[in-house]
């Protein structure tokens, strides 16, 4: 038996590709910054990409909005993981 996990505060910024959903003729990528506070009832989409057309970026943040949950970002990532002793200066010196 599984045990379910909650998500109270996220910040994640990613790389999303797209088209079908927002009705392009071709992808558009930029890469989006997320920000959630359960508590404060914040949940906010930041799309980081300078010279977008006004009308994509409107109707890319909004379909952010309007179709991705906090659970499709926080736990669709993946993580790589790291090994701080393969790190030059991780050794402490006796």
């Amino acid at each position: 038996m599984g045990s379910k996990r909650h998500v109270n505060k996220l910040l994640s910024v990613f790389d999303l590709t797209i088209w079908e959903a927002l009705g392009l003729s071709e992808n558009v990528s930029c890469r989006v910054m997320f920000i959630y506070d359960k508590k404060q009832k914040l949940k906010r989409f930041n799309v980081l990409k300078n010279g977008m057309p006004k009308e994509i970026h409107r109707k890319l943040t909004l379909w952010l909005e309007q179709n991705i949950s906090v659970d499709d970002v926080a736990f669709g990532l993946k993580s790589n993981e790291l090994n701080a002793d393969d790190f030059a200066n991780s050794k402490i010196p006796l």
